[in-house]
């Protein structure tokens, strides 16, 4: 079986075969925790006959071998067999457009452990100044009353911040930028959809700075003085606290403290760690696209 193809859903894979189990079961892909996941598009079933028989008696063989946490994905093409999978005691976990998991706690005398979905979004802003202290400003199309705020929206998935922000700001205005530091970041209760919502803003260098803006979401885009924008009436006051943490930080000083990043392995992946490093008058003179 490819662990490509079959990949566990809460992340931490036991590669070992599971040599025991028949024809008969589902074999699945075991986790460090004692949990397994099964892919219906690598073991597949033939008719939601033969889903059923092979889910029940693999539910057997998994508790007599001590697996607590059972992990079932479904994609879209095998949907029938989602009320079975439920008649089982499998419980919604989350969805994809063309997958659902579902998860079985098997112990009786354990509570259950198994993760929870992810609990909050993740977005990116950037604070785009350029040569001249102006600030990047947008207005977007659909909001219910014009009002400047910076360019940004929400980090897509296996996309790291940085590419993020970078991405947001080129899509809406045209302008390309490199990543200095990270000014601050924001979370909010209750978002959306009862998830939590994270937000960083980053301070980016402009590398072009003709405005090109997506008019399909931007309504107005141009650069502005940055105190004029901290003094705007258009400005809410999220936006307004973020250029002034830029302002009474960054701008001018002797010195600063950067926040900056660099990409880390961690395990089979890479992670893009957030560092602070302090930098004197002479270091912060020096091209801050190093």
């Amino acid at each position: 079986m490819s662990s490509a193809k079959a990949v566990n859903a809460e992340g931490y894979l036991d590669t070992s075969t599971n040599e025991s189990f028949s024809e008969d079961e589902f074999k699945g892909i075991k986790d460090i925790f004692g949990g397994i996941t099964i892919n219906t598009d690598v073991e597949k079933c033939e008719s939601n006959e033969d889903f059923e028989r092979k889910l029940a008696l693999s539910l057997e063989k998994f508790k007599q071998c001590g697996i607590r946490g059972v992990w079932l994905r479904i994609s879209i093409e095998n949907s029938t067999f989602i009320p079975i999978a439920v008649k089982h005691g499998f419980q919604f976990h989350h969805t994809y457009p063309t997958y659902i998991v579902l998860t079985h706690w098997l112990p009786k005398d354990e509570p259950n452990t198994l993760p929870t979905f992810a609990t909050s979004y993740l977005g990116a802003g950037g604070l785009v100044i350029n040569e001249k202290n102006q600030v990047l400003a947008v207005c977007e199309r659909y909001s219910r009353k014009k009002h400047w705020k910076l360019p940004g929206g929400m980090v897509d998935r296996s996309e790291d911040i940085v590419e993020a922000v970078t991405r947001e700001v080129l899509e809406e205005t045209g302008i390309q930028t490199t990543f200095i530091s990270l000014v601050c970041f924001r979370h909010m209760l209750n978002f959306r959809f009862g998830c939590s919502d994270i937000y960083f803003i980053c301070l980016l260098k402009p590398l072009t700075h003709e405005i090109t803006r997506d008019t399909k979401e931007i309504a107005d885009a141009q650069w502005m003085e940055l105190d004029e924008y901290i003094a705007s009436p258009l400005v809410n006051d999220s936006n307004r606290f973020i250029a002034l943490a830029y302002k009474n930080n960054f701008q001018n000083n002797d010195s600063v403290v950067k926040i900056e990043t660099e990409q880390i392995q961690v395990h089979k992946t890479v992670g893009t760690f957030f560092t602070l490093n302090f930098y004197d008058d002479k270091d912060h003179n020096r091209d801050d696209s190093t």
